[in-house]
Parts: structure tokens; sequence; C-alpha cells
């Protein structure tokens, strides 16, 4: 399988978690948001406000990553065919136009895998962004849930009933921060996705073997099996990976 192939298939198992981690999101903070208000209710606008699928992005950068594949595949297939071509076979001017004709086909089938190469990768470097937002407000969602479900309890409780207030307010406080967070990250993702719009589209293109990438793709393969568990944890690696790429 390629690297094109593959960022596909862990794009599509992204996207499939994305979906439902939204839609359990929405649920999860929707009676708090309507019984707490002030910084719950701007949190959960804050989900509501920022809904792309991180998968979708992987996808599609996946896909300029295939196309770079085949231009690549073709240009070193022309290159091979065009070594079997010597002056024992055909010499003069002729062949040496054919040679030339050869030789400008591969290098813009080499530019143009280099320029789908630069694609893919900002794509799936934007999309991992995405994804650390993500999973970010999908354990927001669930510490929110939390809060709730013990105040709740309080209310319920007539021994406990006098804590009920400190409860929403601790919710309330926390609620203001996992927003700050949350908004602190979009604005990363914002200033990250205007920095790689504005390269210059010549120079050497990314490079996918280098450290940077796989190591985004390795966290983001890990934290779909991580993102169901309490707290943010599930986010660590993520966001660990997006602070090696800014040094």
């Amino acid at each position: 399988m390629s690297t094109g192939e593959e960022l596909f298939e862990l794009g599509e198992k992204i996207s499939s978690w994305s979906e439902r981690a939204a839609k359990d999101a929405s649920v999860s903070i929707a009676a708090p948001a309507l019984v707490f208000g002030g910084p719950v209710r701007e949190l959960a606008a804050d989900l509501h406000r920022n809904q792309g699928n991180p998968g979708d992005v992987i996808k599609a950068g996946a896909k300029w990553i295939q196309l770079a594949e085949r231009q690549r595949a073709a240009s070193e297939k022309l290159a091979d065919r065009a070594r079997t071509v010597t002056d024992e076979h055909w010499k003069g001017a002729d062949a040496g136009a054919f040679g030339d004709a050869s030789d400008e086909v591969a290098d813009r089938l080499d530019r143009l895998a280099a320029e789908a190469t630069r694609n893919g990768v900002r794509l799936v470097e934007l999309g991992t962004s995405m994804a650390a937002y993500c999973s970010h407000m999908a354990a927001s969602a669930r510490e929110v849930q939390a809060c709730f479900d013990a105040y709740l309890a309080a209310l319920r409780d007539p021994g406990s009933a006098a804590g009920a207030p400190a409860l929403r307010q601790d919710c309330e406080r926390a609620a203001a921060a996992m927003s700050d967070s949350a908004r602190h990250l979009a604005g990363r993702i914002e200033a990250k996705a205007a920095d790689r719009s504005s390269e210059e589209a010549e120079g050497p293109p990314p490079v996918l073997s280098g450290a940077r990438l796989p190591r985004m793709v390795r966290a983001l393969a890990s934290y779909t099996d991580r993102s169901d568990r309490p707290g943010f944890d599930a986010v660590v690696d993520l966001e660990e990976a997006l602070e090696d790429d800014e040094r």
C-alpha cells in the first residue's frame, strides 16, 4: 500500500470518528449550556461554529499525494523506456529531438508531482491540526457533562444541595478555561493555514519520509483509540506534534 493509500485509509477512520464525536459533543453540552449559560454557552457556540471534518481534509490531501505518486511513476517509466533507446538503435537529429522531448515530459511530470505532494502534505497537516481541535472539543464536552451531572446530583440530595452553587461555579470556570484553550488552538490552526498558503510555490516539495509528518500521522492514528477516555489525555499526542511542528 502506498503512502497516499495509507493516508486515505486513515482519513476514512478519522472522518467516521469525527462525525460521531461532533454529534456526541453536541448532545452532551446542550443541557449544560441551556442551564448554566455564560462560559458554558460560549463553549457550546465554539463547538457549533467549528464543525469541519478533519478526516475529509486528510482524505483530500491523500488524493493529492496519490496523484503525485502516479506522476512520479509515469516519469520513472518514461525515463526507463527512453534509456532503452541507444545509438545502437537510433541516432541522428531525430533521435536527439526524441531524447530532448522525453526529458521535457519527464521534467513536467516531476514538477507536477512536486506540486501535488506540496498540496497533499499541507492538507494532511491541516487535517491533523483540525483533529486536535475536534478531539479537544469532544473532551471538553465530556468534562462539562460530568460537571453538570454532579451539579444535578447535588441538587437532588438534600444533604449536598448547599454545595450545588459552588459546583456550578467550578463548571463555569472550567468551561471558560476550555473555551480559551479551544480558541488558542483554533488560532494556531488558522495561522498555520495562512503560513502554508503564503509560501512560495517554487522550492523543494515537502518530504514525506521526514520526521515531522510521520510523527503527526502516528499521533493522529493513536488518538482514535484513546478518545473515549475522560479528560484531555486523548489530545496530548496531537498537541505535542503541533508544538514540535512550530519549533
